[in-house]
């Protein structure tokens, strides 16, 4: 595979944009990672400067959201500097990430494939070597004890993408190839080992949807239903404590209480703070810093809210949590225009697997869920036609035939 300076500065990005959040105190590594996170950034202007990739509609609503994220956080006295890091963040992966699948699929999936695998089989590595439920006081090469990807609740939101990226790389290979099985493996072993039962019931309905769901038309409408499934189920617990009525689910079978660990008081706090600023939040980040030092308000230390819906509306109010839906529908309208069903069923089964994590978990609140939903969006370029042969089309050409493409959805 020859390398040219722009799958070099591809590579650079996705792996520099994609840190593990264990090397974040790592003295040596994570100022590396930073210096590439610059160059990501500056690769990105230049591609959107040097007109090679246009800021359609996807690309234009996670910038806006991005940038009306900083208007709450200086209302309310926020970290400026910490809005700007994940603002850059975001906004590089997804440019990057859409102009080199249109450019050229074939790399982009070798790269995040072999990235994910890596990282996922080097943090089953620290698992073994630093045991189950050890407590967070640091990061792992830096003053503290940690796992590679960070606390072992990080698992979830990474093992979908990279499950996701590795099965699409080798969805044309027995068993999806090498990578896969690797990544599978090694995520499954900390799951199970560590026993986090979010994730434990994530991967197994991963497994199960992905060995037998064949019936395309409901691969074809399994992304929608499970987004708003996944909202009617956070209004029923959160307000109507419904998980109640399943204790042998929760209780006797994934051995959590019906408080599901602490979360319904974390919930309780946290709407009560959203009703004091319900149209614009209070920052981005802020319910991170609200439950991590008013302690009082749940029966643990916390930094999470612990649902990506109540982390929406508390960070940014109403208008936070429209910008960030429309975001999602966007991404998910650019799932139909794929035409190439092996790959529409690992991404429509690996969004519907985020829709559930997101009831539990902050789930959406890095790089690797932006980096998947830019893959969601692209979905068309894994149809056979474009799949064998994007690599030679030049950038602008693609764009004209992404305009067709959707003029045939509409």
């Amino acid at each position: 595979m020859r390398l040219s300076a722009g799958k070099l500065l591809c590579a650079i990005a996705i792996i520099s944009l994609c840190e593990p959040l264990g090397l974040y105190s790592n003295e040596v590594i994570h100022p590396i990672y930073s210096v590439c996170k610059i160059i990501s950034l500056c690769y990105a202007i230049f591609l959107v400067a040097s007109k090679n990739c246009r800021v359609d509609g996807y690309i234009a609503l996670v910038i806006s959201w991005g940038l009306f994220m900083l208007i709450p956080t200086l209302a309310n006295g926020g970290n400026w500097r910490v809005w700007f890091r994940e603002f850059y963040m975001y906004s590089s992966i997804i440019i990057v990430v859409q102009y080199w699948l249109r450019r050229d699929t074939r790399f982009f999936l070798k790269i995040c494939s072999l990235m994910f695998c890596i990282i996922l089989a080097i943090n089953y590595i620290t698992f073994i070597q630093l045991g189950p439920d050890i407590e967070y006081n640091g990061s792992f090469g830096g003053t503290g004890i940690n796992y590679l990807i960070g606390g072992r609740i990080r698992i979830g939101d990474w093992t979908i993408t990279a499950l996701a990226i590795t099965a699409l790389h080798g969805r044309r290979k027995k068993l999806y190839g090498f990578r896969f099985l690797i990544t599978a493996l090694t995520a499954a072993l900390f799951i199970f080992g560590n026993w986090v039962s979010t994730s434990v019931l994530c991967i197994f309905l991963f497994f199960i949807l992905l060995l037998f769901l064949k019936n395309e038309k409901v691969i074809a409408r399994l992304a929608g239903w499970s987004f708003f499934g996944s909202a009617l189920i956070c209004i029923l617990t959160i307000i109507f404590r419904f998980q109640n009525k399943f204790s042998w689910l929760i209780v006797d079978l994934l051995r959590e209480d019906l408080t599901l660990n602490g979360r319904t008081a974390i919930w309780d706090a946290v709407i009560n703070q959203i009703l004091n600023s319900p149209i614009i939040g209070h920052g981005y980040g802020a319910s991170k810093a609200f439950l991590f030092y008013h302690s009082e308000y749940v029966d643990k230390v916390t930094s999470a809210a612990h649902n990506q819906y109540l982390a929406w509306l508390y960070d940014g109010g109403i208008i936070s949590f429209i910008m960030c839906a429309l975001i999602i529908i966007v991404a998910v309208r650019g799932l139909k225009r794929s035409n190439n069903i092996q790959a529409k069923k690992i991404l429509a089964i690996s969004l519907a697997i985020y829709f559930i994590l997101m009831i539990p978990e902050v789930a959406c609140n890095n790089t690797s869920f932006f980096l998947f939903l830019t893959v969601i969006r692209n979905g068309y370029c894994f149809n056979k036609e474009n799949y064998e042969i994007n690599q030679n089309i030049q950038p602008e050409n693609r764009w004209n035939q992404e305009v067709r493409a959707m003029r045939e959805v509409s």
